[in-house]
Protein backbone atom coordinates (compact mmCIF):
# COMPACT_ATOMS: atom_id res chain seq x y z
CA UNK A 1 0.00 0.00 0.00
CA UNK A 2 1.19 3.73 -0.53
CA UNK A 3 -2.02 5.70 0.26
CA UNK A 4 -3.64 5.11 3.55
CA UNK A 5 -6.25 8.02 4.15
CA UNK A 6 -6.59 8.05 7.87
CA UNK A 7 -2.52 9.29 7.95
CA UNK A 8 -2.16 10.84 4.36
CA UNK A 9 -0.50 14.16 4.27
CA UNK A 10 0.13 16.45 1.74
CA UNK A 11 3.57 15.36 0.14
CA UNK A 12 6.75 16.92 -1.49
CA UNK A 13 9.90 15.12 -2.44
CA UNK A 14 12.74 16.15 -3.77
CA UNK A 15 13.98 14.79 -7.14
CA UNK A 16 17.06 15.67 -10.08
CA UNK A 17 13.90 18.36 -11.84
CA UNK A 18 12.46 19.73 -8.52
CA UNK A 19 10.09 18.82 -6.10
CA UNK A 20 7.46 16.63 -6.85
CA UNK A 21 4.63 17.07 -4.45
CA UNK A 22 0.85 15.51 -3.81
CA UNK A 23 -1.66 17.74 -2.86
CA UNK A 24 -5.43 17.13 -1.82
CA UNK A 25 -7.72 19.74 0.47
CA UNK A 26 -9.42 18.09 3.19
CA UNK A 27 -12.28 18.22 2.00
CA UNK A 28 -11.24 16.57 -1.26
CA UNK A 29 -9.67 13.75 1.29
CA UNK A 30 -12.89 13.02 3.04
CA UNK A 31 -14.55 12.62 -0.47
CA UNK A 32 -12.16 10.07 -1.30
CA UNK A 33 -14.06 6.75 -2.14
CA UNK A 34 -11.45 4.60 -0.68
CA UNK A 35 -9.39 4.37 2.34
CA UNK A 36 -6.40 2.58 0.73
CA UNK A 37 -4.57 2.40 -2.37
CA UNK A 38 -2.45 -0.39 -3.37
CA UNK A 39 0.24 -1.05 -6.67
CA UNK A 40 0.15 -3.80 -8.92
CA UNK A 41 2.94 -6.63 -8.33
CA UNK A 42 5.75 -6.62 -10.70
CA UNK A 43 4.63 -8.87 -14.30
CA UNK A 44 0.63 -8.27 -13.12
CA UNK A 45 -0.49 -9.19 -16.61
CA UNK A 46 1.65 -12.79 -16.90
CA UNK A 47 3.08 -12.17 -19.79
CA UNK A 48 6.08 -11.11 -18.15
CA UNK A 49 8.21 -10.34 -15.12
CA UNK A 50 8.75 -7.53 -15.12
CA UNK A 51 5.78 -4.47 -15.49
CA UNK A 52 4.57 -4.87 -19.25
CA UNK A 53 5.58 -2.15 -21.39
CA UNK A 54 2.54 -0.32 -23.14
CA UNK A 55 2.02 2.82 -25.91
CA UNK A 56 -1.30 4.69 -24.94
CA UNK A 57 -2.76 3.70 -28.65
CA UNK A 58 -2.47 5.52 -31.86
CA UNK A 59 -4.44 8.40 -31.77
CA UNK A 60 -2.68 10.15 -27.69
CA UNK A 61 -3.58 13.49 -29.45
CA UNK A 62 -6.98 12.76 -27.88
CA UNK A 63 -6.29 12.46 -23.89
CA UNK A 64 -5.01 15.89 -23.60
CA UNK A 65 -8.66 16.76 -22.86
CA UNK A 66 -7.97 14.69 -19.55
CA UNK A 67 -6.21 16.93 -17.37
CA UNK A 68 -7.54 15.37 -13.75
CA UNK A 69 -3.85 14.83 -11.91
CA UNK A 70 -5.06 14.66 -8.33
CA UNK A 71 -5.20 11.31 -5.85
CA UNK A 72 -8.82 9.99 -6.80
CA UNK A 73 -9.04 10.97 -10.30
CA UNK A 74 -7.30 8.05 -11.78
CA UNK A 75 -10.47 5.51 -12.32
CA UNK A 76 -12.05 8.41 -13.98
CA UNK A 77 -9.20 8.86 -16.16
CA UNK A 78 -8.91 5.95 -17.33
CA UNK A 79 -12.20 5.67 -17.66
CA UNK A 80 -12.21 8.76 -19.78
CA UNK A 81 -9.36 6.99 -22.10
CA UNK A 82 -12.22 4.66 -23.19
CA UNK A 83 -15.07 6.79 -23.49
CA UNK A 84 -12.67 8.69 -26.07
CA UNK A 85 -11.68 6.12 -28.26
CA UNK A 86 -14.61 3.69 -28.56
CA UNK A 87 -13.76 1.52 -31.31
CA UNK A 88 -10.48 0.60 -29.48
CA UNK A 89 -9.72 -2.55 -27.78
CA UNK A 90 -7.14 -4.44 -25.38
CA UNK A 91 -4.77 -5.22 -28.03
CA UNK A 92 -3.88 -1.42 -28.31
CA UNK A 93 -5.59 0.53 -25.43
CA UNK A 94 -4.00 -0.03 -21.92
CA UNK A 95 -7.20 1.43 -20.65
CA UNK A 96 -9.45 -1.34 -22.06
CA UNK A 97 -6.46 -3.82 -21.14
CA UNK A 98 -7.42 -3.04 -17.07
CA UNK A 99 -10.61 -3.18 -17.73
CA UNK A 100 -10.48 -6.99 -18.56
CA UNK A 101 -7.70 -7.87 -16.40
CA UNK A 102 -7.62 -9.86 -13.14
CA UNK A 103 -4.34 -9.25 -11.03
CA UNK A 104 -4.96 -11.83 -7.38
CA UNK A 105 -8.37 -12.69 -8.11
CA UNK A 106 -9.09 -8.31 -8.43
CA UNK A 107 -11.00 -6.45 -11.43
CA UNK A 108 -11.13 -3.12 -10.43
CA UNK A 109 -7.83 -1.51 -11.33
CA UNK A 110 -7.09 1.33 -13.51
CA UNK A 111 -4.33 3.80 -14.26
CA UNK A 112 -2.89 6.48 -11.86
CA UNK A 113 -3.38 9.67 -12.07
CA UNK A 114 0.18 11.83 -12.26
CA UNK A 115 -0.42 12.82 -8.34
CA UNK A 116 -1.04 9.05 -7.84
CA UNK A 117 2.18 8.05 -9.48
CA UNK A 118 3.98 10.45 -7.55
CA UNK A 119 2.31 9.20 -4.13
CA UNK A 120 3.66 6.15 -5.63
CA UNK A 121 7.07 6.97 -6.56
CA UNK A 122 7.14 9.06 -2.76
CA UNK A 123 6.33 5.82 -0.80
CA UNK A 124 7.69 2.54 -2.60
CA UNK A 125 10.45 3.27 -4.90
CA UNK A 126 12.14 6.02 -2.61
CA UNK A 127 11.59 4.36 0.38
CA UNK A 128 14.49 3.55 2.38
CA UNK A 129 14.62 0.62 1.69
CA UNK A 130 12.99 0.46 -1.35
CA UNK A 131 9.28 -1.26 -1.24
CA UNK A 132 7.94 -3.38 -3.91
CA UNK A 133 9.81 -4.54 -7.16
CA UNK A 134 10.39 -2.55 -9.89
CA UNK A 135 11.48 -2.68 -13.97
CA UNK A 136 15.48 -2.56 -13.61
CA UNK A 137 15.95 -0.58 -17.01
CA UNK A 138 18.30 1.93 -16.94
CA UNK A 139 15.90 3.97 -18.21
CA UNK A 140 12.70 3.64 -16.09
CA UNK A 141 9.31 5.55 -16.70
CA UNK A 142 5.87 4.84 -15.90
CA UNK A 143 2.63 5.34 -17.22
CA UNK A 144 0.19 7.88 -16.27
CA UNK A 145 -3.56 8.45 -16.89
CA UNK A 146 -3.18 12.39 -16.85
CA UNK A 147 -3.07 13.94 -20.42
CA UNK A 148 -0.69 10.81 -21.76
CA UNK A 149 2.13 11.43 -19.21
CA UNK A 150 4.94 10.14 -18.07
CA UNK A 151 6.47 10.33 -15.02
CA UNK A 152 10.60 9.53 -14.73
CA UNK A 153 12.02 7.10 -11.81
CA UNK A 154 15.32 6.97 -12.95
CA UNK A 155 16.80 7.79 -16.22
CA UNK A 156 20.52 7.83 -17.70
CA UNK A 157 20.36 11.61 -17.83
CA UNK A 158 18.96 14.02 -15.13
CA UNK A 159 15.39 13.72 -15.78
CA UNK A 160 14.24 11.93 -12.44
CA UNK A 161 10.41 13.32 -11.33
CA UNK A 162 10.21 14.44 -14.79
CA UNK A 163 6.56 14.31 -14.93
CA UNK A 164 5.58 16.84 -17.65
CA UNK A 165 6.79 15.05 -20.14
CA UNK A 166 4.07 14.57 -23.45
CA UNK A 167 4.39 11.65 -24.61
CA UNK A 168 2.79 12.30 -28.24
CA UNK A 169 4.68 8.80 -29.88
CA UNK A 170 3.18 5.02 -29.96
CA UNK A 171 6.40 4.58 -28.08
CA UNK A 172 5.88 2.13 -25.22
CA UNK A 173 6.57 2.45 -21.28
CA UNK A 174 6.04 0.22 -18.50
CA UNK A 175 2.31 0.65 -16.31
CA UNK A 176 1.98 -0.52 -12.97
CA UNK A 177 -2.23 -0.28 -12.68
CA UNK A 178 -3.25 0.96 -9.09
CA UNK A 179 -6.71 0.00 -7.03
CA UNK A 180 -8.11 1.38 -3.88
CA UNK A 181 -10.54 0.08 -1.44
CA UNK A 182 -11.87 0.83 1.99
CA UNK A 183 -12.01 -1.42 5.40
CA UNK A 184 -13.86 -1.04 8.69
CA UNK A 185 -11.83 -1.63 11.36
CA UNK A 186 -12.20 -2.09 15.54
CA UNK A 187 -11.57 0.86 17.38
CA UNK A 188 -8.76 0.09 19.59
CA UNK A 189 -9.58 2.39 23.04
CA UNK A 190 -12.95 0.71 22.89
CA UNK A 191 -11.31 -2.84 23.36
CA UNK A 192 -9.10 -0.89 25.67
CA UNK A 193 -11.97 0.26 27.68
CA UNK A 194 -13.30 -2.48 27.96
CA UNK A 195 -10.54 -4.18 29.14
CA UNK A 196 -9.40 -1.99 31.82
CA UNK A 197 -10.20 -4.98 34.74
CA UNK A 198 -6.40 -6.18 34.56
CA UNK A 199 -3.34 -6.23 32.62
CA UNK A 200 -3.90 -9.47 31.16
CA UNK A 201 -7.31 -9.24 29.52
CA UNK A 202 -6.03 -5.55 28.22
CA UNK A 203 -3.14 -7.45 26.51
CA UNK A 204 -4.93 -10.12 25.12
CA UNK A 205 -8.37 -7.42 23.91
CA UNK A 206 -5.66 -5.17 21.98
CA UNK A 207 -4.01 -8.64 20.49
CA UNK A 208 -7.64 -9.68 19.44
CA UNK A 209 -8.51 -6.09 17.98
CA UNK A 210 -5.27 -5.77 16.11
CA UNK A 211 -6.04 -9.67 14.61
CA UNK A 212 -9.62 -8.26 13.89
CA UNK A 213 -8.36 -4.89 12.11
CA UNK A 214 -6.17 -7.41 10.03
CA UNK A 215 -9.00 -9.00 9.14
CA UNK A 216 -10.79 -6.61 8.60
CA UNK A 217 -8.15 -4.95 6.15
CA UNK A 218 -7.16 -8.52 4.16
CA UNK A 219 -11.68 -8.64 3.57
CA UNK A 220 -11.88 -5.18 2.40
CA UNK A 221 -8.60 -5.63 -0.03
CA UNK A 222 -10.84 -8.19 -1.90
CA UNK A 223 -14.04 -6.46 -1.78
CA UNK A 224 -14.00 -3.59 -5.07
CA UNK A 225 -15.61 -0.72 -4.60
CA UNK A 226 -18.64 0.36 -6.75
CA UNK A 227 -17.22 3.15 -8.30
CA UNK A 228 -19.66 3.09 -10.41
CA UNK A 229 -22.84 3.70 -8.38
CA UNK A 230 -20.83 5.79 -6.95
CA UNK A 231 -20.48 8.11 -9.64
CA UNK A 232 -24.53 8.14 -10.45
CA UNK A 233 -25.17 9.08 -7.19
CA UNK A 234 -22.62 12.28 -8.42
CA UNK A 235 -24.47 13.22 -11.35
CA UNK A 236 -27.56 12.47 -9.82
CA UNK A 237 -26.60 15.05 -7.00
CA UNK A 238 -25.25 17.48 -9.27
CA UNK A 239 -28.36 17.69 -11.24
CA UNK A 240 -30.49 18.41 -8.17
CA UNK A 241 -28.01 21.19 -7.40
CA UNK A 242 -27.93 22.41 -11.40
CA UNK A 243 -24.59 21.75 -11.15
CA UNK A 244 -21.53 20.40 -14.02
CA UNK A 245 -20.97 16.80 -14.52
CA UNK A 246 -17.63 16.70 -15.53
CA UNK A 247 -16.99 13.93 -18.36
CA UNK A 248 -14.46 12.24 -16.31
CA UNK A 249 -17.64 11.71 -13.74
CA UNK A 250 -19.79 10.63 -16.67
CA UNK A 251 -17.29 7.73 -17.77
CA UNK A 252 -16.29 6.31 -14.65
CA UNK A 253 -20.48 6.34 -14.22
CA UNK A 254 -20.22 4.44 -17.39
CA UNK A 255 -22.74 6.10 -19.10
CA UNK A 256 -21.46 6.57 -23.12
CA UNK A 257 -22.15 9.12 -25.50
CA UNK A 258 -20.63 12.36 -23.80
CA UNK A 259 -17.94 13.72 -25.56
CA UNK A 260 -16.11 17.25 -25.30
CA UNK A 261 -18.08 18.69 -28.07
CA UNK A 262 -22.02 17.78 -26.78
CA UNK A 263 -21.46 17.69 -22.76
CA UNK A 264 -22.98 21.13 -23.00
CA UNK A 265 -26.35 20.19 -24.83
CA UNK A 266 -26.31 17.07 -22.87
CA UNK A 267 -26.72 18.55 -19.59
CA UNK A 268 -28.37 21.56 -21.13
CA UNK A 269 -31.38 18.93 -22.53
CA UNK A 270 -31.35 16.74 -18.85
CA UNK A 271 -31.57 20.48 -17.24
CA UNK A 272 -34.79 20.87 -19.34
CA UNK A 273 -36.45 17.67 -17.94
CA UNK A 274 -39.38 18.18 -14.63
CA UNK A 275 -37.40 18.54 -11.64
CA UNK A 276 -38.36 14.65 -10.80
CA UNK A 277 -37.32 13.78 -14.20
CA UNK A 278 -33.63 15.38 -13.35
CA UNK A 279 -33.26 13.20 -10.28
CA UNK A 280 -33.86 9.96 -11.36
CA UNK A 281 -31.01 8.19 -13.67
CA UNK A 282 -33.39 6.76 -15.99
CA UNK A 283 -33.93 9.82 -18.20
CA UNK A 284 -30.90 10.53 -17.87
CA UNK A 285 -29.76 7.06 -19.46
CA UNK A 286 -32.22 8.01 -21.86
CA UNK A 287 -30.53 11.11 -23.29
CA UNK A 288 -27.08 10.10 -22.79
CA UNK A 289 -28.50 6.91 -25.30
CA UNK A 290 -29.78 9.64 -27.76
CA UNK A 291 -26.14 11.48 -28.18
CA UNK A 292 -24.31 7.61 -27.88
CA UNK A 293 -26.09 6.49 -31.07
CA UNK A 294 -26.26 9.73 -33.09
CA UNK A 295 -22.30 10.09 -32.46
CA UNK A 296 -22.56 6.39 -34.24
CA UNK A 297 -24.20 7.41 -36.90
CA UNK A 298 -22.24 10.87 -37.75
CA UNK A 299 -18.81 8.91 -37.44
CA UNK A 300 -17.67 6.21 -39.64
CA UNK A 301 -19.25 4.01 -37.23
CA UNK A 302 -22.58 4.30 -38.84
CA UNK A 303 -21.59 0.95 -41.02
CA UNK A 304 -22.72 -0.47 -37.63
CA UNK A 305 -26.02 0.98 -37.26
CA UNK A 306 -29.34 -1.06 -37.27
CA UNK A 307 -32.84 0.11 -37.45
CA UNK A 308 -34.06 -1.04 -33.35
CA UNK A 309 -31.46 2.00 -32.26
CA UNK A 310 -33.04 4.19 -34.63
CA UNK A 311 -36.10 3.33 -33.12
CA UNK A 312 -34.77 3.30 -29.73
CA UNK A 313 -34.20 7.33 -29.57
CA UNK A 314 -37.33 8.14 -31.70
CA UNK A 315 -36.58 8.75 -35.19
CA UNK A 316 -37.84 6.14 -36.66
CA UNK A 317 -41.57 4.73 -35.41
CA UNK A 318 -41.51 1.13 -33.96
CA UNK A 319 -44.54 0.04 -36.66
CA UNK A 320 -42.88 1.51 -39.48
CA UNK A 321 -43.27 -0.53 -42.60
CA UNK A 322 -39.86 0.97 -44.26
CA UNK A 323 -37.37 0.42 -41.41
CA UNK A 324 -34.90 -1.31 -43.41
CA UNK A 325 -34.85 1.55 -46.22
CA UNK A 326 -34.70 4.47 -44.06
CA UNK A 327 -31.68 2.74 -41.88
CA UNK A 328 -30.14 2.17 -45.29
CA UNK A 329 -30.89 5.68 -46.27
CA UNK A 330 -29.18 7.26 -43.59
CA UNK A 331 -25.60 5.34 -44.32
CA UNK A 332 -25.85 6.44 -47.62
CA UNK A 333 -25.76 9.85 -46.17
CA UNK A 334 -22.85 12.39 -46.37
CA UNK A 335 -21.54 13.03 -42.94
CA UNK A 336 -22.74 16.89 -43.08
CA UNK A 337 -26.19 15.50 -43.38
CA UNK A 338 -26.14 12.58 -40.49
CA UNK A 339 -24.24 14.90 -37.83
CA UNK A 340 -26.82 15.72 -35.58
CA UNK A 341 -30.29 14.48 -34.25
CA UNK A 342 -32.05 17.21 -36.03
CA UNK A 343 -30.16 16.72 -39.33
CA UNK A 344 -30.56 12.90 -39.18
CA UNK A 345 -34.54 13.27 -38.64
CA UNK A 346 -34.63 15.82 -41.23
CA UNK A 347 -33.01 13.47 -43.62
CA UNK A 348 -35.50 10.59 -42.36
CA UNK A 349 -38.72 13.60 -42.81
CA UNK A 350 -36.97 13.26 -46.58
CA UNK A 351 -36.53 10.25 -47.19
CA UNK A 352 -40.27 8.92 -45.84
CA UNK A 353 -41.54 12.20 -48.62
CA UNK A 354 -39.57 10.18 -51.29
CA UNK A 355 -40.97 6.99 -49.81
CA UNK A 356 -44.49 8.33 -50.23
CA UNK A 357 -44.14 10.00 -53.50
CA UNK A 358 -43.28 6.36 -55.24
CA UNK A 359 -45.95 5.00 -53.87
CA UNK A 360 -48.17 7.63 -55.25
CA UNK A 361 -46.94 7.27 -58.41
CA UNK A 362 -47.33 3.25 -58.36
CA UNK A 363 -50.86 3.80 -57.19
CA UNK A 364 -51.26 6.00 -60.15
CA UNK A 365 -50.25 3.82 -62.50
CA UNK A 366 -52.08 0.90 -60.91
CA UNK A 367 -55.33 3.39 -61.57
CA UNK A 368 -54.45 4.11 -64.94
CA UNK A 369 -54.13 0.68 -66.05
CA UNK A 370 -57.53 -0.49 -64.02
CA UNK A 371 -59.48 1.89 -66.03
CA UNK A 372 -57.81 0.64 -69.75
CA UNK A 373 -58.96 -2.59 -68.32
CA UNK A 374 -62.73 -1.45 -67.49
CA UNK A 375 -62.74 0.01 -71.14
Amino acid sequence: MFFVKSSYTNTSISTQNGARTTSLTSEELAALPFDYLEAAPIGWDASSVTDPLWSYNSSNGRYSTIVDEKIGTGRANTALMRSLNPTDSAANNIAYKLAQTSIGGLSDWWLPSDEELILMFTNLYKASPRKGEWNSSTNLAYRTSTAAKLFVFRWSAPFEGNHRRFDASAQPYPVKPVRGFSAQVTSSSSSSSSSSSSSSSSSSSSSSSSSDNSAALARAAEEPIDYKMIARDEILDKFRKSEDVSMQTFAQAEIAGITRENIETVQAEIRALPEASRTELAPILKIARKYEVVGKVASDRVVSIYSNSLIEIGLIPADSKHKAALTKAIKQLPVSERSSYSAIQEAIKTEMAEIQARKDRLAAVLARIALRGRG
